[in-house]
C-alpha cells in the first residue's frame, strides 16, 4: 500500500492585519489547494495556519479532505487580536478515515507556546499515528526539552507514526542528532533530506520520519515558484 505524504509551513504573515492567504504576490491558498491536488496529497502537515488562512482553506480545498489541529492559544486567542496573529495550528490534512485527535503542549516557557497535534486514522484496516510539530526557533535550550517530550510521547504507543513538521534545527545539530539516535532505537527513520527547506536561512530545517519498515519509493522538494511561504515542502511517497 502506498502512501503521499507531505509536510510544509506555510508561513505565517502576521505583519499583515488578518492574513488569510492572500497579500500582494497572491492567493496562496488556491495555490496550496492546488499543490495538494496535483500531488495527490495522503497526509499533510501544515505549520504556521492562522485562523483566516484556515477559514479559506477549508473553503476551496476537496471535500474529500479533512483539516485537524487545534490552536496553541486554543480558540479563544482568536478573540484577542495582539494574540491571534501568532495563534497558528499545526494542522494536519488528510483523505483517510480519522479515528481521533489530541492536542499536546510542549515545553515553552518564557517563549511562546508550541504544540504537537497528533491524529490517528485508518488506511486499509490499518492503523496508523501521524503526528505533526513546529518547534522553538530561538532557544536551543527550549528546543532540547521539546525534542525529549516528543520522544517521550513516541515511546508511549508502539503504533506505527510519521513524525513531520518544522524543527527548525538541522542534523548537524548535537541536541537533534542525538534525536534521531533515539528514534532509531524506537525504529524510525529519518527521510534523507539535506536541500535546504528554508529559503532565507538555507538550511534544512524541515524533517519527516517514518517507520524503518516503510519503503521509500521517492522524495522531492518542489521548487515553487511563488511566494507562497519562505519554506519548501517535503513530499515523499512510501510503501507501508
Amino acid at each position: 500500500m502506498k502512501l503521499t505524504i507531505a509536510t510544509f509551513n506555510v508561513q505565517n504573515k502576521y505583519k499583515l492585519k488578518d492574513y488569510s492567504g492572500i497579500d500582494s504576490y497572491g492567493d496562496h491558498v488556491k495555490e496550496l489547494v492546488e499543490f495538494i491536488n496535483d500531488n495527490n496529497i495522503d497526509i499533510m502537515g501544515i505549520q504556521e495556519l492562522t485562523s483566516n488562512y484556515k477559514r479559506r482553506l477549508l473553503k476551496f480545498i476537496n471535500n474529500k479532505y479533512k483539516i485537524v489541529g487545534k490552536y496553541r492559544f486554543t480558540w479563544l486567542g482568536n478573540l484577542i487580536p495582539i494574540i491571534k496573529k501568532y495563534n497558528e495550528t499545526n494542522s494536519i490534512i488528510t483523505n483517510k478515515k480519522i479515528l481521533n485527535v489530541k492536542t499536546i503542549h510542549l515545553p515553552f516557557f518564557p517563549r511562546l507556546p508550541r504544540i504537537v497535534t497528533m491524529l490517528y486514522i485508518k488506511v486499509n484496516n490499518k492503523k496508523l499515528r501521524v503526528i505533526n510539530t513546529h518547534l522553538e526557533h530561538r532557544k536551543k535550550s527550549i528546543r532540547a526539552k521539546q525534542l525529549i517530550r516528543i520522544i517521550n510521547i513516541l515511546k508511549k504507543d508502539s503504533i506505527d507514526t510519521i513524525l513531520m513538521g518544522d524543527f527548525n534545527t538541522i542534523v548537524e545539530d548535537i541536541e537533534f542528532n542525538d534525536f534521531i539516535d533515539k528514534l532509531n532505537k524506537l525504529n524510525y527513520k529519518r527521510v534523507d533530506i539535506n536541500i535546504p527547506t528554508h529559503k532565507v536561512r538555507k538550511l534544512p530545517i524541515d524533517h519527516i520520519f517514518i517507520p524503518n519498515k516503510w519503503e521509500i519509493n521517492n522524495v522531492s522538494i518542489p521548487k515553487l515558484n511563488s511566494k507562497i511561504s519562505d519554506h519548501k515542502p517535503i513530499i515523499i511517497e512510501v510503501t507501508i
